[in-house]
């Protein structure tokens, strides 16, 4: 008396049909974020102090070679840093003039990979329009909002939009951007300090070369933050300390990081299934300095030159992270001398 009465036992289920417990969430990968945090902090602390020296210090130091006169002594670190990555980043012969496909990279016909330039072009070509229009809308409806900050805020809503626009087409069509993607070869994990300050160096005579050779040679070193109507200028020229913020963010972060995947993580191993290394590098440059402009005051050939460098180091580095961080310090290193200045 006085107990509650003991429920009968439950029926057996059926065997296969007994009901399983919810699956529980995967413990917050801390020491998996930590493993690959610290060692990019690490390689960072290293990398900003050194981008500093050379671009306050070193790139204004001058050496007297009697043979070849004065000769910049960022022009000499350059020269061995393309020494350095000459043999890592060639590779054999029979990779430049023959076409391969890496074996876990789903291959794309000519036909789809036409399509998917051809929808980038058209998502740019509308980002675009969306700069303009939020450049208008603004004018509109903040009359008393400074026109720099107007115009860093209009841009910058324009290349969130390419941004967006384009990550979602990769995404989508090729899953680029999925954990175990065979498309994002992305690791800041990695030990890629060596490689990112010989790029960063070999950028500056690899753009003096091709400046000496482009059919204006006055687009030496510098020159580009002052050859109109080129974003950097527009950047420099800035008064706002907020729409000069807004604006070094879109050039030397974000613009930089959908740069590489789409002209080297995603172009340049597309075409190289289509064609050797050799034409696909300067093939993929080519577009990349298209993309940012032609035309008097532009210079299309370093541009392409660059665009070669920061293939060589993604071809032999195998690392994304390699190309984002040297095309970042070099807009970093334009911008940076050219308020110096």
């Amino acid at each position: 008396p006085g107990k509650a009465p003991t429920p009968p036992p439950s029926p057996p289920f059926p065997p296969g049909l007994a009901p399983t417990p919810p699956p529980l969430p995967p413990p917050y990968p801390t020491a998996k974020m930590t493993a690959a945090l610290v060692p990019a902090a690490r390689q960072l602390s290293v990398l900003a102090p050194a981008f500093g020296l050379h671009t306050a210090l070193i790139s204004r130091v001058t050496l007297r070679v009697p043979p070849l006169g004065d000769l910049y002594l960022e022009d000499a670190i350059g020269a061995a840093a393309a020494l350095w990555l000459a043999p890592r980043c060639v590779p054999p012969l029979a990779a430049l003039s023959s076409p391969a496909s890496e074996p876990s990279l789903p291959r794309l016909s000519r036909r789809r990979l036409a399509f998917l330039l051809a929808a980038l072009g058209a998502r740019y070509l509308l980002s675009g329009c969306i700069k303009q229009g939020a450049g208008w809308l603004l004018a509109a409806a903040t009359p008393r909002l400074a026109a720099p900050r107007a115009w860093a805020l209009a841009t910058l809503a324009g290349h969130l939009a390419w941004v967006g626009m384009a990550v979602r087409l990769l995404g989508d069509e090729l899953g680029f951007f999925a954990p175990r993607s065979a498309w994002l070869r992305l690791d800041w994990s990695a030990s890629w300090l060596r490689w990112v300050l010989c790029g960063a160096a070999a950028c500056v005579p690899a753009f003096e070369l091709a400046s000496s050779l482009a059919p204006s040679p006055e687009l030496g070193l510098g020159a580009l933050a002052s050859a109109a109507p080129t974003i950097t200028a527009q950047i420099t020229s800035l008064d706002d300390g907020l729409a000069f913020a807004l604006s070094v963010f879109t050039a030397c972060a974000s613009g930089p990081f959908l740069e590489e995947v789409l002209y080297r993580g995603f172009l340049l191993r597309a075409l190289r299934q289509h064609m050797p290394l050799g034409l696909a590098a300067p093939a993929s440059a080519a577009l990349f300095a298209l993309h940012h402009g032609t035309g008097p005051g532009q210079p299309t050939l370093p541009l392409a030159a660059l665009g070669l460098v920061f293939s060589a180091t993604f071809v032999g580095s195998g690392n994304l992270a390699v190309s984002i961080l040297t095309h970042s310090l070099w807009n970093l290193r334009v911008v940076a001398l050219s308020r110096l200045r």
